[in-house]
């Protein structure tokens, strides 16, 4: 099973996502003020955590919540985390059709154009994480996940 971390939220001051509505041009650059990058996944063998340690370290600046739900109740729980109030940031995805039907995910097409993923990996690694905006036509589409 392949899974990816899809952006839900957008990076804010101290505070919680929004809806994942574009929130504008895509930037590269950091906030250089105190903010919070909430992360949810089931991931259980360290390497997320890890991940986001070492990105707390590099840049202290910013708190990284990472939350861990266990994987049996992960994505049943998952679309409910993603449409509330207090969405994270990024959430690991297992499927793609329901986050993407509901609107729950945002398009990472501007961020691979940003980034130069394109350019970086496989298509095969990043078309597998490519919908229709009705997440029903899989491996085309806008890039939901990476």
């Amino acid at each position: 099973m392949s899974t990816g971390l899809a952006a839900c939220g957008g990076l804010t001051p101290g505070g919680s996502a929004g809806a994942p509505a574009s929130s504008g041009p895509v930037s590269t650059e950091l906030p250089t003020g105190s903010a919070t990058l909430t992360i949810v996944s089931s991931e259980n063998s360290g390497t997320t955590k890890a991940l986001a340690e070492a990105f707390h370290t590099k840049h202290p600046n910013i708190t990284v919540d990472f939350q861990y739900t266990g994987v049996d109740d992960y994505d049943k729980s998952l679309n409910l985390k993603l449409s509330s109030g207090s969405a994270p940031d990024l959430a690991l995805l297992n499927k793609l059709g329901t986050t993407v039907r509901a609107g729950l995910v945002r398009s990472l097409d501007p961020y691979a154009q940003a980034y130069g993923w394109d350019a970086k990996y496989p298509s095969a690694e990043l078309d597998q994480w490519r919908a229709a905006d009705d997440g029903r036509q899989l491996g085309t589409g806008h890039l939901w996940a990476a």
